[in-house]
């Protein structure tokens, strides 16, 4: 699926409910690069990766329990402007203090597939996902 979401700002938060039918590969929940140095993306593999670019800068932070294939799981990521966070089933796992200003990504927001990018091959999420 993908939509075009026009306002972006140097705060957010992306979540999703998830269910992995396999964590073996790199599976995208939700992804809006449009290359290497701009955008986001929230993918899984084994463990959830929350990925942020600004430029030149680019940051991926990863939570620190991996994810069980057929367990449903709330992932939320979250950027304050001061700290990246990774939240599984509304408990903090993981953060980082990172403050580089994020470019509004030019591409559309793509969920369950890599977006302009596509830099990894099979890419598409073997997942069940809810809102």
């Amino acid at each position: 699926m993908t939509k075009n979401i026009p306002v972006f700002s140097n705060c957010f938060t992306a979540s999703a409910w998830v269910r992995p039918e396999s964590v073996a590969a790199w599976g995208t929940i939700l992804d809006s690069r449009t290359g290497v140095n701009a955008g986001l993306g929230l993918e899984i593999s084994n463990a959830v990766s929350f990925t942020t670019s600004g430029g030149s800068s680019y940051s991926r932070r990863y939570s620190t329990s991996n994810l069980t294939v057929g367990s449903w799981v709330h992932v939320t990521a979250v950027y304050n402007g001061t700290q990246k966070q990774v939240f599984l089933n509304g408990t903090l796992n993981s953060s980082v203090a990172y403050s580089t200003a994020l470019l509004p990504p030019t591409a559309p927001f793509v969920l369950g597939d890599r977006g302009a990018t596509n830099v990894v091959a099979n890419s598409k999420f073997r997942v069940t996902m809810d809102d």
